[in-house]
């Protein structure tokens, strides 16, 4: 009585990870792509690295007409 109640458990856990497995599966194809707007939005880093750059030039520049 006892194996055939642990084989019936054993059963419900693979049927469950199977049911959790498809649910994932699921879940990831109904995910959409990423928007191709958010694609050309620069990250903190690269706005930082633009700003600097700009702030470089135009010290740059003023510094040229010091001299």
């Amino acid at each position: 009585m006892r194996s055939r109640k642990k084989k019936l458990e054993e059963a419900e856990i693979i049927l469950a990870n199977e049911r959790l497995r498809k649910a994932e599966e699921a879940r990831e194809s109904e995910t959409p792509a990423a928007d191709p707007q958010t694609k050309n939005v620069l990250t903190t880093t690269q706005w930082l690295s633009v700003i600097f750059i700009i702030i470089l030039v135009v010290g740059i520049y003023y510094k040229r007409e010091e001299i």
